[in-house]
């Protein structure tokens, strides 16, 4: 009865949970497969794991899995996203987590639990198709912007800032803040009147000030 119990929890998992051989066969999958690519998990049986990724994710996959053979536990799986094959042939993007459980008795085998990520995916593609509007806008700016954190590090400028005080392109990711303050107090004629204006700004941050 416990282990009926037990394959009935992990065939109605939300995630798909198939245990792999050392080779990268699957020995078994969960019925939640069916549910989520609509594939026959007896059908799946013996065959490559690799049948059921996207072609252009293979490559990633047997990284993933040839990781997972040096050593990957619960606590720290090896984590790899790439495409399953649903069976109209269309692809649904999935993230991996493998354990190694090769050297257990009682399983003998890679365990791969696959999440269903196509709305986080679809999120990340809106969130980085804003950004990529934002920075259109902004570098199509008359003006110079500069943005700081409330650490005073620099996190972003645009185009024409940059040509105006002459910041090499990666100045940003350069992370070195004092070169690039460095070089914009030397173009100033009163430089220290500039760094009372930020340092006032630093202590009431709701202030504004124009020069």
């Amino acid at each position: 009865r416990g282990e009926a119990t037990f394959r009935s929890l992990v065939h109605n998992a939300g995630s798909v949970i198939m245990l792999v051989s050392n080779e990268g066969n699957l020995e078994s999958v969960s019925g939640a497969i069916t549910r989520l690519l609509g594939l026959d998990p007896e059908l799946l049986e013996g065959r490559p794991l690799a049948d059921i990724v996207a072609e252009s994710d293979r490559a990633e996959l047997l990284v993933a899995l040839a990781a997972a053979r040096r050593g990957a536990t619960a606590v720290s799986p090896v984590i790899a996203r790439v495409g399953l094959l649903h069976h109209d042939g269309g692809g649904i993007p999935f993230e991996l987590n493998f354990v190694n459980l090769l050297d257990d008795p009682t399983v003998e085998g890679i365990v791969v639990t696959a999440h269903d990520v196509a709305a986080q995916v679809s999120a990340e593609r809106e969130v980085g198709d804003a950004l990529s509007r934002l920075t259109a806008t902004l570098d199509s700016a008359a003006d110079g912007i500069l943005v700081i954190d409330v650490e005073g590090r620099i996190t972003d400028f645009n185009r024409r800032f940059s040509d105006i005080w002459g910041l090499p392109e990666d100045a940003v990711t350069r992370q070195d803040d004092m070169s690039n303050l460095r070089l914009c107090l030397e173009q100033l004629v009163r430089p220290q009147d500039f760094v009372s204006r930020i340092e006032d700004l630093d202590v009431d941050p709701d202030s504004e000030f124009f020069d």
